[in-house]
């Protein structure tokens, strides 16, 4: 029993043999502690403050977008009126954090065609049932005859069960 261990002694012994802090009599375990004495400081502590780097950056990622209030002294960005009915009423945010806001769905539409250049980071639109925000993707968005600020007769909603049955109770009349 005491050969295997004298020969691991030897073996440990061996790869350490630069190490000055090993003693013959120090256990097995100090295989480590010789590493990091061996190696270059200013190397560690460059990887140690590049890791602290990354892992202190990783929580710095893009922060949730959220929408801007309406306002009554705002106007649309497309047909320069008064946002007064907020139930219509949409917005683009761009990546710069401009903000467009908009009366009508139809104003919408319309300035998206007009500037095609525009970086944008989140359109936003009114659920007309519940008064809500939210993602112009996640809408379904209906023509009805309902009487919208600037006529379109658009209108949003995060139910698409709810865009058919308003489509059905408003007809438009084409």
């Amino acid at each position: 029993m005491s050969e295997v261990r004298d020969m691991k002694n030897t073996k440990h012994l061996d790869r350490m043999k630069n190490c000055q802090r090993i003693e013959t009599t120090q256990p097995i375990k100090k295989c480590f502690t010789c590493w990091v004495v061996s190696i270059r400081w200013r190397f560690f502590l460059l990887c140690l403050l590049f890791t602290g780097s990354l892992l202190a950056l990783n929580g710095c990622g893009p922060s949730e977008i959220k929408p801007v209030d309406i306002y009554p002294e705002d106007m649309c960005s497309q047909c320069r009126m008064a946002i007064s009915e907020p139930v219509f009423a949409s917005e683009i945010i761009t990546t710069d954090g401009d903000v467009f806001k908009f009366d009508d769905l139809g104003c919408l539409e319309k300035f998206q065609e007009k500037s095609g250049e525009l970086k944008i980071a989140a359109t936003f639109v009114k659920d007309y049932e519940t008064k809500n925000w939210l993602l112009y993707e996640h809408s379904t968005i209906v023509q009805t005859s309902l009487q919208t600020p600037m006529g379109s007769g658009k209108v949003a909603f995060a139910d698409p069960a709810q865009a058919r049955e308003y489509r059905e109770k408003f007809p438009t009349r084409e």
